[in-house]
């Protein structure tokens, strides 16, 4: 099946409106000239090899969706109808929607490049809407519109959901990926993490330097898709600016970050975005020189990691006297709990290979975190 585009324009407009039309009205909707139309539902119905498109003297033209509905079986036609799987699709309209909320979105625009019917289009709102509940966001339907209510805190997390539901694992696969096709977008995010890492001297790891970079990207992409979050002018309290002003270094940069994406964008960014990126880095695990670091533990990390340690050992059955062993795990700890503070989820794909190479270890390793999850209550 051929992919033209006044052909699929013909198919999607009569998906959605089953009654009979004019071919010159449709020319019209179209923007198309009437030869074109009869041109195009010839073809059509060639290609189908049977009657797809009807057409009546004195009604019109009309799509059979019985017979439709029965020919997207077929891979080939399915193919032709839309390049996007139906997740694909859904995880399209919802970056649109989270990127633009909470302004409105009309729906026939939305769905438009996808030529599916109204069933499928309802089916698709409420699936939706069940990704959007554990964030506390909903999904509004409103006069042939659709937009996204809720915190902005939420929508960035559900925005970053989508983005590690593309299994990004390496900064590359940003810039190779046509999923993030802004390249300019993605090269100036990763320029910013290398400064970051350039002024601590210190590389960010995988997962950490992906969650960052998710982030910063939404932050980019939020200013320049609503116009109206830009006019937003969120201050910090003075609790945010005593708890950055004790990190004087992550403090320094995330301003000096904060004020190149608003030369990038060429609009004043919101106070509060510097607290917000400030959450990020202090939640990613850095390559500094430990033993500066071991003073800064607190007493909640200490304990945390002497009791991964210990509760290790105990179903190891052994002592671990591996060197440096504390102040690293203690590294792990302490971005933890910033994540935990914070609300910043960080997924890594590296577990399942980890359990495969290294099982007993893996075992005893997550039966440990767990019981000190739930002493702590942690997550």
């Amino acid at each position: 099946m051929s992919k033209n585009p006044h052909k699929q324009k013909i198919i999607s407009y009569l998906i959605r409106h089953r009654e009979f039309i004019k071919a010159e009205e449709l020319a019209r909707i179209l923007g198309l000239s009437s030869k074109t139309i009869y041109r195009a539902i010839q073809s059509i119905n060639d290609e189908f090899g049977s009657t797809l498109i009807i057409s009546e003297r004195g009604k019109g033209i009309k799509l059979d969706y019985d017979k439709y509905i029965h020919s997207v079986e077929d891979v080939e036609v399915r193919r032709f109808i839309s390049d996007y799987s139906p997740i694909e699709r859904r995880n399209k309209i919802l970056e649109k929607l989270l990127l633009a909320a909470p302004q409105k979105r009309r729906i026939r625009d939305l769905f438009e490049p996808f030529y599916i019917g109204e069933s499928t289009i309802f089916n698709d709102e409420k699936l939706m809407d069940t990704f959007l509940s554990p964030f506390d966001l909903q999904l509004v339907r409103s006069d042939g519109y659709l937009n996204i209510s809720g915190s902005e805190k939420n929508i960035r997390k559900a925005l970053a959901a989508l983005i590690e539901s593309k299994k990004i694992e390496d900064l590359t696969q940003f810039v190779s990926s046509p999923q993030f096709s802004n390249s300019q977008d993605v090269n100036f995010v990763r320029r910013q993490i290398e400064y970051i890492e350039r002024q601590l001297q210190s590389d960010i790891p995988y997962p950490y330097n992906v969650n960052l970079f998710s982030h910063f990207y939404i932050l980019i992409n939020r200013f320049r898709t609503s116009q109206k979050r830009a006019e937003l002018n969120e201050h910090l309290t003075e609790a945010e600016l005593h708890e950055m002003q004790a990190d004087p270094l992550e403090f320094g940069l995330c301003q000096a970050v904060i004020k190149n994406a608003e030369s990038y964008l060429v609009c004043k960014l919101p106070e509060i975005e510097v607290y917000f990126l400030y959450q990020y880095l202090i939640s990613s695990l850095l390559d500094i020189n430990l033993t500066k670091e071991k003073s800064n533990f607190s007493d909640k990390v200490n304990h945390i990691t002497k009791d991964l340690i210990t509760g290790f050992e105990a179903r190891y059955n052994g002592y671990l006297n591996t060197f440096g062993l504390y102040e690293r795990l203690a590294s792990h700890v302490k971005p933890m709990l910033n994540r935990e503070k914070n609300g910043i989820v960080k997924k890594n794909a590296l577990p399942g290979q980890i359990q495969h190479e290294y099982g007993a270890f893996f075992k005893y390793s997550a039966e440990t975190v767990k019981d000190v999850s739930k002493k702590y209550n942690l997550f």
